[in-house]
């Protein structure tokens, strides 16, 4: 048995996905980093994986890293995107996804520790060196590197969906054709529980 569970970490939350033999923290937030190091440090992580490099996933990715002692993985389309995060342009949808996409940018102008990962993601690659029986999804659009992690009949998907406030594809987006596309493999993945990073989650801990 395998339990995720909801850590806030800002205005984006991270995810600890617990195995038998360790665990792997699931984006770092950008917000109370020594609160996040607390909740985890019982856990054994073992491995911290962003699911895109986005400001509000990462900031708080070199602190973690350094204190917890472990490797920080990323896919590799989205290495750009460290050394500055208006690499890509940033495209909205409506007006909400206009509003979005203001305040997104405000954020990606402060300044990030910077860092460098020693793992770079690739679609279907296990996570079983980590404590954990996961496997990791490519899942492009809201950035050309966007990932997730099926675990179970769990899937943590990042900001490949949204929950602002119901369910459905993210509002800002490099490519919206592979935001699309990536919906429809979240769907085909056979995941029961759809875990994102934004947005209102009832639950605190799943079992998977």
């Amino acid at each position: 048995m395998q339990v995720i569970e909801r850590i806030p970490a800002g205005t984006a939350c991270c995810w600890l996905l617990r195995g038998e033999t360790g665990s792997v923290l699931i984006d770092t937030g950008m917000r109370n980093a020594g609160q996040i190091l607390r909740q985890v440090q019982d856990a054994n992580v073992r491995l911290i994986l962003l699911t895109h490099a986005h400001f509000d996933h990462i900031k708080n990715a070199a602190f973690l890293a350094q204190e917890l002692k472990v490797p920080v993985a990323l896919h590799p389309a989205d290495l750009p995107l460290l050394e500055h995060q208006s690499a890509r342009p940033l495209n909205a949808q409506g007006v909400r996804g206009q509003m979005l996409r203001y305040f997104s940018q405000k954020l990606m102008q402060k300044p990030l520790e910077p860092f460098s990962p020693e793992i770079l993601l690739s679609d279907g690659m296990r996570l079983n060196a980590y404590g954990v029986d996961a496997q990791v999804i490519e899942l492009p659009g809201h950035t050309a590197g966007s990932t997730g992690v099926i675990a179970g009949e769990a899937i943590v998907v990042g900001d490949a969906l949204m929950r602002m406030p119901a369910l459905s594809p993210p509002l800002i987006f490099e490519d919206r054709k592979s935001c699309l596309e990536s919906v429809s493999r979240i769907r085909e993945s056979g995941a029961k529980i759809v875990l994102t990073s934004h947005g209102f989650t009832i639950r605190r801990r799943f079992f998977v």
